[in-house]
């Protein structure tokens, strides 16, 4: 018996010594953790630290360096250079092509105030701009004529990037041309010499597609207009340029192009202009983007809460800056726009009878439906008639021609003997209304159909909630015009006035008086007043 305890005793001491032995391996393995852990908490921090050194540097740096005075830098910019590439940050969007028309009066007036033989101001000026020589024809023929419609191509219908704002640019460059005309009528001195330049090529739609455009884009494009420029300066020497395109072209190291399903390594616009002008005057770009566009710790370095630019040369090599930054940005300065929150609206989105009358003399198009380009405007075109109607959607196969024809006629049709009042039916809010009875009348995809009409009308991103009922889907929609009835109506006559009759311009104007208590003429006053007030409305 003592034997057994013994043996006992003797067993639970081993096993004392190996649980011992065991827990010094935990303790030991543990600590090997634990010891890792805190070099990693280290690492981290250190880390954190130094970026934390590199974010207040690059905010030091941004605060030093930028600048508010924006004209003036460009103005400076393009005194030590032949060429400054502006870019266009989002095609159709005021912002940016504001920016264009705030440099050219700034330079004319510091070509009048200034010393006429200083070298700092230039006196010959191109404006070079993202269009071909037709664009060009059609948009000086509307600085005489005043009228919208002449720089309206059928297919701007279909293009989100043609907005209202792109026909206001146009009305601005006409009267900044009205007054260079005018200034070198009256002046017996040297004359300013102003110019508009579209280096695009011109394309046969009934030649085109997609898939060509495609091709274009990345293989021709920038070649392309990277020789008209060089041929127009160097039969010009003494002009300068202010080029203003897609901000992907003033990129100057050769990139991967991007265009539909295509994608290959390539050069944009500034790259071919620098490699040539590298010693005949230079080429300097500069960027615009909006604040919004930037992640929120950008945001932090970004935003002074005012518009400015700042050059690249002046904040480089901060990491920070280059991991957060450079990826997006390859311009030797940028301008960082504070606020660009203003929507801007499509074409389709200003109703008239002008544009109902483009619509109609389009639709005889001899392009087949083949054709994307056709296809794209006759899609947009029948969904803007229905819209303005009330009218029930068509649908068709793009492949049946009798099919197809008989859906043309009967908008033809309808065109001549339709009494339209598109003024009233925007100040009644009956153009929403008839689309909402269609709405809750409707099934499946109709449903949305109609939605998406009643969104565009309003100006106003379409939910497409198919969980709910189409009457239930049509009274959300009532509610919301009814709580915003004022702003829609507003914007709707605001934007109408661009493109509008002189009937409708006059009765449109009489309505936003009595509806805002403003008092003013031109379709440029209210798009200024509206997008300073929209929110306030």
């Amino acid at each position: 018996m003592q034997e057994n305890i013994i043996i006992i005793d003797q067993l639970n001491a081993d096993a004392e010594r190996e649980d011992m032995k065991f827990g010094t391996r935990i303790i030991s393995t543990n600590g090997y953790f634990l010891l890792i852990f805190i070099l990693f908490v280290i690492l981290i921090t250190m880390i954190n630290c130094g970026r934390d050194a590199d974010s207040d540097q690059l905010k030091e740096r941004i605060l030093n360096n930028r600048r508010y005075d924006i004209n003036q830098f460009i103005l400076e910019k393009l005194g030590s250079n032949r060429i400054i590439m502006l870019a266009d940050g989002e095609h159709g969007c005021h912002v940016y092509m504001q920016r264009v028309v705030s440099f050219l009066n700034y330079w004319l007036k510091a070509v009048e105030e200034g010393d006429i033989e200083s070298k700092d101001i230039p006196k010959r000026l191109i404006l070079i701009i993202e269009r071909d020589s037709v664009e060009i024809q059609n948009l000086k023929h509307y600085f005489i004529t005043g009228n919208s419609l002449d720089i309206i191509h059928p297919n701007h219908l279909s293009s989100p990037q043609f907005t209202i704002s792109t026909i206001e640019y146009s009305a601005d460059l006409g009267e900044f041309r009205k007054i260079i005309d005018s200034i070198n009528l009256a002046n017996n001195k040297e004359k300013v010499y102003f110019d508009i330049f579209g280096p695009e090529r011109v394309v046969d739609l009934s030649n085109w597609s997609a898939p060509k455009r495609d091709s274009f884009f990345i293989f021709e494009k920038d070649k392309y207009s990277s020789q008209q420029i060089i041929k127009l300066l160097e039969s010009n020497p003494d002009a300068k340029a202010l080029i203003f395109y897609g901000a992907a072209h003033l990129n100057k190291r050769p990139s991967i192009k991007y265009a539909g399903q295509l994608s290959a390594e390539g050069r944009f616009l500034a790259g071919y202009l620098n490699e040539y002008f590298a010693d005949k005057g230079g080429v300097y770009t500069i960027g615009q983007s909006p604040v919004t566009m930037y992640n929120r710790e950008l945001k932090g370095y970004w935003a002074p809460c005012s518009t400015y630019v700042i050059e690249e040369n002046k904040i480089k090599g901060i990491p920070v800056y280059d991991s957060l930054a450079r990826a997006r940005l390859d311009f030797d300065s940028w301008i960082i726009h504070f606020d660009t929150n203003f929507k801007e609206r499509p074409l389709t989105f200003a109703k008239s009878e002008n544009i109902i009358n483009i619509i109609i003399q389009n639709l005889d198009n001899p392009l087949s439906m083949s054709d994307d380009f056709y296809r794209s405007f006759l899609e947009q075109s029948l969904r803007y008639l229905t819209m303005i109607s009330g009218r029930e959607i068509d649908t068709f196969h793009t492949d049946d021609v009798i099919e197809l024809d008989s859906i043309i006629n009967k908008w033809k049709g309808w065109h001549l003997s339709a009494k339209l009042d598109i003024v009233e039916d925007i100040r009644s809010m009956v153009l929403w209304r008839r689309i909402l009875e269609r709405m809750e009348k409707s099934q499946g995809r109709f449903t949305n159909w109609y939605e998406y009409l009643t969104a565009l009308a309003a100006g106003m991103e379409p939910w497409f909630d198919t969980t709910i009922l189409p009457q239930d889907r049509a009274d959300i929609y009532r509610e919301y015009l009814a709580a915003d009835r004022k702003k829609i109506i507003v914007e709707n006559l605001v934007q109408m006035l661009w493109v509008a009759s002189d009937s409708e311009k006059e009765k449109a104007i009489k309505i936003l008086r009595q509806e805002t208590g403003q008092d003013f003429d031109t379709p440029k006053e209210w798009l200024v007043w509206f997008r300073e007030s929209r929110e306030a409305l």
